[in-house]
This record gives structure tokens, sequence and C-alpha cells, in this order.
């Protein structure tokens, strides 16, 4: 499946083909659980498939037997909803600064009415939930974090790896106040990579906020509509400058991250659709085959790292879409697919 904050609905353009020995089907399954839940569907140049790529597994099962097979994607998401896929009963979400993410369960064991209110990083304090006696909610928060209680008793938690579930305002159990481990050494968080997609036509420079002193590092410069892979940890900061202000959590691992989304207006959206069509007017078929007795490595030179290499066997062919003036590096493959430069570029 796709991404869900981009991929609610999908669609598939073939905008041309050629050289085709088999038809290349996309397969998509409903998700009905049902026998015959599974699609096979091929395209014809200009027909166009619509499918919602976020819920249903979907895979092209075969390796593509021909020459070339050119599409046009494109992917939407409800209007005003960038969170669609949750329920309006969704489990509130703490969204700032922290440690490792986890979740837990408040039941409210008092009497009357008890209210959740998280504490911000300014020190002030945002309502999360009211509980009436008896009811209980799930949330989704940091270690490290800060809740008070108010209405049928007065008390605080503060989110460790050990919380759990708990019942708040419970007479006969101490304070939740005084549930938090004494001394306790966290792991350095745990390293990530991040990828950083510019949506506007305009610079944007990437800074790293360092956790001791708050002080903004510059580490990153997007170009207009470019793309970047950064290396960090889990519960760093950064922010956006340049194109947009903004700011970045890092709370999953190997995650993607649309900057500069929110300031999009209909002429940046009408000039980046022709440049991507001006960019699929220009792709052009290039097949690579191994002629040697190992097995080697070909990957486009764009960063200067093997990240997208694709692997071919002696004898074995690849083909792909690209323009004219892009680079295609080959190497022997060791198997570690490590190492950076380009020890022999083709043109």
């Amino acid at each position: 499946v796709d991404r869900e904050d981009t991929h609610a609905l999908s669609l598939i353009l073939n905008v041309d083909q050629g050289g085709i020995d088999e038809e290349w089907a996309l397969e998509v399954d409903d998700m009905l659980g049902r026998e015959g839940s599974e699609h096979a569907q091929t395209l014809s140049p200009g027909q166009l498939l619509l499918y919602e790529s976020a819920r249903c597994l979907h895979s092209r099962k075969k390796p593509l037997r021909g020459e070339y097979y050119a599409n046009l994607f494109a992917h939407y998401r409800p209007k005003g909803r960038p969170r669609w896929w949750e329920s309006p009963k969704a489990p509130p979400v703490i969204t700032r600064a922290g440690g490792r993410r986890l979740e837990f369960n408040v039941q409210n064991g008092g009497a009357s009415q008890l209210h959740l209110f998280w504490q911000t990083e300014a020190g002030g304090y945002e309502p999360v939930q009211t509980l009436e006696p008896g009811e209980s909610t799930q949330v989704r928060s940091f270690v490290g974090h800060h809740f008070k209680i108010r209405g049928t008793c007065s008390d605080a938690i503060t989110v460790h790896r050990e919380l759990g579930d708990v019942v708040a305002c419970d007479s006969s159990a101490p304070p939740l106040s005084e549930s938090v481990p004494a001394q306790r050494m966290d792991p350095p968080p745990e390293t990530t990579r991040l990828f950083l997609e510019n949506q506007v036509d305009k610079v944007a420079e990437v800074f790293w906020i360092e956790p001791a002193t708050k002080k903004p590092l510059k580490i990153e410069t997007i170009p207009g509509y470019g793309s970047r892979t950064i290396n960090t940890r889990l519960g760093h900061v950064l922010q956006v400058r340049g194109a947009c202000a903004q700011a970045l959590l890092v709370s999953e691992p190997d995650a993607t991250e649309l900057i500069c989304a929110h300031a999009i207006t209909e002429e940046d959206h009408k000039r980046r659709l022709l440049v991507q069509i001006a960019d699929m007017a220009q792709a052009l078929p290039v097949k690579f085959k191994n002629l040697c007795n190992r097995t080697v490595g070909v990957w486009q030179d764009r960063s200067g790292d093997r990240e997208s290499m694709h692997q071919l066997k002696p004898g074995a062919t690849y083909a792909i879409n690209t323009r004219p003036g892009l680079r295609f590096c080959v190497a022997l493959d060791e198997g570690g697919g490590g190492g950076a430069g380009c020890e022999r570029p083709l043109a």
C-alpha cells in the first residue's frame, strides 16, 4: 500500500508503451476478504486507472517484458483533511517535540467528570479530553511529556516507558504523580533517514535544532521541487526556512515529509504540473544489459550514493525511462551496495 497522507486516491495514465511482449498488469486487491478480490488491470496508451492506493494492496508481480512502458501518476486526498484516514473518535495525538512515542489509556476512577490537560513546551496547558466516571481514552504521546488532571481530583501524569494503563482519581491507589521512575537513563534516540520533498518552486533551507541550546544549524538546501535525504534521529526537530516557515518533528523511521505543502498556491500547482509534463515529454527509454560474468550495480548519479542501485545478474536486462543529460553509474556489486562516488559514469 501507499502513503496515507497523500494517496487516498491514485491515478495511473499510460502515456506510451513499446516493444511489449507480454501484457504488464497492475494487480489490485479490493480488500473485501472474499474469493476473487484480486483484480488484474492492463492499460493501453491514453487509458487511465483510478484506485485507492493507501487502502488496497497493489503490485505488478511480473517484470516488464518489453522495451518501455511510460506512465503518469497523480495522487489525491480529501481537501482540508490531511489525516483523512483517522476516525473522528480517534485517540488524541500530541505532536510536539519529545522522546520515544508511545500509547497509554487513561480511565476516570473518580465519582465525577475528569478533565485531562497536556502541558505545552511553553508551559501552558491545552485540553485533551473530558471523561465521565468509568470512561477511558487512549492517548498517543512521547516519553517526558506531562499531563495534569482536574475535576474529580487534582493529579499529574509524567509519561515514561513503564507507564502502561492508568486509573486516575482512584482513592484506593497512590497519586499518579508518584509513578515517575527514579533516575532513569534512556538510550540515545534511534538514528534514521528522512526524505524531504519541496512542494514549491522556491529554495528551502533546512535547519537542525540542537536539543541542548535550541540553536538552529543549517544542514541542507533543497531547490524548488527538489528532494533530499538526510540522516537524523527520532525525536529531533527541524526547521524549514526560505520557501516557507515550517517545523518538523522526526517521529517515524525512514519517513517522507512534504515540506511547504501548506504554502502551495494555485499558480504553484499549475507551474509544477507544467514542469512534470515537460519532464515526461523528455523521457527516453533506456535498457541496460549485463554482458559481464559477474553481477553489476546500476544507479542514477544523483547524490553520490547507491541508495537506488539496481542489481543486474549476468545476462540480465534493466529498462528505465530517463531524461537527456542524466548520468548512470555502473560498478561491480560486491553485495553491500555502500560507498559513494561514481566509478564509471555513463552519459
